[in-house]
């Protein structure tokens, strides 16, 4: 190492002290530093202790050389530029190194650059951003957020988001409950409170934890999805209406039939207790010379008996029928349900039965072997079974009576629960589900426009096939396991 002198620190502590920034000085052989001045403590101080290992200067033979120490401060980069110098001090090599400290000033305004920033580009796009404590106080929102919630940085800042908005994440409802739900990060709705016409009604977002303070503060962007909200409010809607149709077609198609059904077994008890009534009763005085001929007592008990057995038959077949519609519209919340598709074609084969047989319709149900297990809503799939059923019987009405056959089947197929019906009528044309109104003169005019939206609504598809002779109307839904572990 050169030297042009020999100092002592005593003599130039005090001047080093004085320096504009921070200067210590380096033992080469120990690659540690002997001394530094108070702003150079209070820069180091701050630093990983890595430092050291990372700033190896060489000899620069008492020349004024740039240098730079590689340092970080809790894993950020904080890497300096230095200016090194040999020096001889006490005898020792040592190596003088300058570099300056950032003032506070400097610090500050580089913050308040970066936020300036962040707030030209918050301005600049649909998302604003909140910082929070992790009880829900906000810490910091951007002025985008100000204008989303039409709320002064008094009014927002210092107080919980939960006074101005209600924060939903799924089915997790309440700050708290969304914060717990975070896995790192949870998608949040917000509803907010008091919307003016200047705010939307409805927030989207993104919470996550800020990685710095993971304990303590979160970061939530958010942006409007009102429009979005809306839309699906009003597909909610829709499928009610859809439900409310569905309910009202199926109450219809039964109403007809039940009515049609009820009519005799109520217009025969009533002649059945006309036949008694007219038994129990006393003959009447005849003014003829001819007297009637007498009907002994145990005769007319007899009478009244039957009369009474035979009225009490079609009690119970009309019972039976009111029983048969309530078993399938007892399912009226529309819930889906696991459930064999078997089943829901047995309770509406009833219903089918009675519109066949008033037009000399024979119903054939080709029945699966195995449990053909889907998830869906009970009636409504029910309704779809009867729209089908009921057109192909509507069909063969007007077919000659030797092929006035319609034929029904359920099948399990690639894990999905399958039915179908067969005619052998004239066929159609088109799409029959595009349609919104039919040209059946007793139609309700909805029937194949709704199954198709119930249908596709649960996952499943509904399709319409030309035969060679008559068509194929069927459905299938995803299947799911049953009981019994079967597909």
């Amino acid at each position: 190492m050169v030297s042009d002198s020999n100092l002592h620190l005593d003599g130039i502590a005090g001047i080093l002290d004085q320096l504009h920034g921070a200067a210590l000085l380096w033992d080469p052989e120990a690659s540690e530093p002997v001394w530094m001045n108070r702003g150079a403590a209070e820069v180091t101080a701050e630093w990983d202790p890595d430092w050291r290992r990372h700033f190896l200067p060489e000899s620069t033979g008492g020349s004024d050389t740039p240098a730079t120490i590689q340092a970080k401060a809790h894993g950020v980069d904080r890497s300096v530029r230095a200016r090194c110098v040999d020096l001889d001090v006490d005898g020792e090599p040592r190596l003088l190194v300058h570099f300056d400290m950032p003032t506070r000033r400097t610090v500050e305004d580089e913050l308040t650059l970066t936020a300036t920033y962040v707030e030209a580009l918050s301005r600049h796009t649909a998302a604003g951003l909140l910082v929070l404590t992790a009880d829900g106080v906000v810490l910091h929102a951007t002025a985008r957020v100000l204008e989303q919630f039409d709320l002064t940085r008094g009014e927002l800042v210092g107080r919980p988001i939960t006074d101005h908005a209600a924060v939903t994440a799924g089915d997790a409802d309440g700050w708290s409950s969304v914060v717990e739900a975070m896995d790192p990060i949870a998608t949040v709705q917000l509803a907010l409170k008091t919307p003016s016409p200047r705010t939307p009604e409805f927030l989207g977002g993104t919470l996550e934890r800020v990685p710095q303070r993971p304990d303590h503060e979160l970061l939530l962007s958010v942006y409007d999805i009102s429009d979005r909200v809306r839309r699906e409010q009003q597909r909610s809607r829709d499928a009610e209406h859809q439900n409310y149709l569905a309910r009202y077609n199926v109450m219809g198609d039964l109403a007809m039939a039940v009515a049609h059904e009820l009519g005799q077994p109520l217009t025969a008890a009533r002649n059945f207790l006309a036949v008694t009534r007219s038994a129990m009763s006393p003959p009447p005085e005849s003014p003829s010379a001819i007297s009637p001929p007498s009907i002994s007592e145990t005769d007319r008990a007899d009478t009244a008996r039957y009369g009474l057995d035979g009225a009490d038959r079609q009690i119970d077949r009309a019972a039976s029928i009111i029983t048969s519609m309530r078993r399938f519209v007892g399912h009226v919340d529309h819930a889906q349900e696991e459930i064999d598709l078997n089943v829901i074609v047995e309770e509406c084969l009833y219903f089918i039965g009675l519109r066949a047989e008033d037009s000399s319709v024979t119903v054939e149900f080709d029945r699966a072997a195995e449990p053909v297990p889907v998830r869906c809503e009970r009636v409504l799939t029910g309704q779809v079974i009867l729209n089908l059923c009921f057109n192909a019987v509507d069909e063969m009405a007007a077919s000659p009576e030797p092929v006035r056959t319609i034929g029904l089947r359920t099948r399990s197929e690639g894990g999905l629960g399958i039915f179908a019906v067969e005619d052998r009528g004239r066929g159609f044309t088109g799409d029959p589900f595009t349609d919104p109104f039919t040209s059946k003169d007793n139609g309700s005019g909805i029937g194949l426009a709704l199954s198709y939206r119930i249908i596709t609504r649960q996952d499943g598809e509904i399709w319409a096939k030309r035969l060679a002779v008559g068509s194929e109307f069927g459905f299938a839904l995803p299947a799911v396991p049953d009981p019994a572990g079967r597909r």
